[in-house]
């Protein structure tokens, strides 16, 4: 029965976080996240960025940053459309990255189109499904 309780203090947390951050006039996920990064334990997250984890989180973000831009870059985009479409391609998170530019109303627009078409491409398969 704990796990139910939590899971549903949870979705009314996360829920409640998504209509204040819609209020201020940003993505409701965006709360949405926040409350989950409440239930994390920050003190394996800080243990893990110790040592050779902080090399491999820095790479493996700056590297699909670095490579949206570039893409960016050749089809040239302005420098604002350039970092959107490396951070849309650094978080790779498929949903993620469609839900912010829809609650942004740029869903139609054609740096959406390249973010997720981008994401698609690299996100693995597996955090797509249920496999």
């Amino acid at each position: 029965m704990q796990l139910l309780t939590s899971l549903l203090f949870l979705i009314i947390v996360a829920r409640l976080l998504g209509h204040l951050f819609a209020r201020c006039g940003q993505p409701s996920i965006v709360g949405e996240m926040l409350a989950g990064g409440i239930e994390m334990d920050f003190q394996r997250v800080i243990a893990a960025m110790r040592g050779r984890g902080l090399v491999v989180a820095v790479l493996g973000f700056m590297l699909p940053f670095g490579g949206g831009v570039v893409v960016a870059w050749a089809y040239e985009l302005d420098p604002m459309r350039m970092v959107f479409l490396g951070l849309c391609i650094a978080i790779t998170a498929l949903p993620v990255a469609a839900r912010m530019m829809s609650d942004m109303g740029m869903i139609a627009t054609p740096i959406a189109r390249y973010a997720i078409a981008t994401a698609a491409s690299s996100d693995p398969p597996c955090t797509r499904c249920w496999c």
